[in-house]
């Protein structure tokens, strides 16, 4: 049989998402597949995150979201060719 756990001590995947401003499934994924944070299993389908995994995660710096960097203004965009026209 499972030990007993402090459940204050754990996040629930929504709570974690929430945590962190993103999905659940990527929570998910950060703990299963990239192993960041410490998992308990209570069920086939629910899952539980260690707090301080997560908090820990969530309070360091990353680099800037997104892959394409904003133009500025006075930088020309570049047209499409329309190969339909003559």
């Amino acid at each position: 049989m499972d030990k007993d756990i402090n459940l204050s001590e754990w996040y629930t995947a929504q709570e974690a998402a929430e945590m962190l401003g993103t999905s659940r499934k990527y929570v998910r994924t950060l703990a299963i597949q990239y192993g960041r944070f410490r998992t308990h299993k209570l069920h086939e389908h629910v899952m539980l995150y260690w707090k301080a995994d997560v908090d820990a995660y969530g309070r360091v710096e990353r680099g800037n979201p997104g892959r394409r960097r904003k133009l500025d203004e006075t930088e020309p965009r570049i047209k499409a060719i329309d190969k339909n026209a003559a």
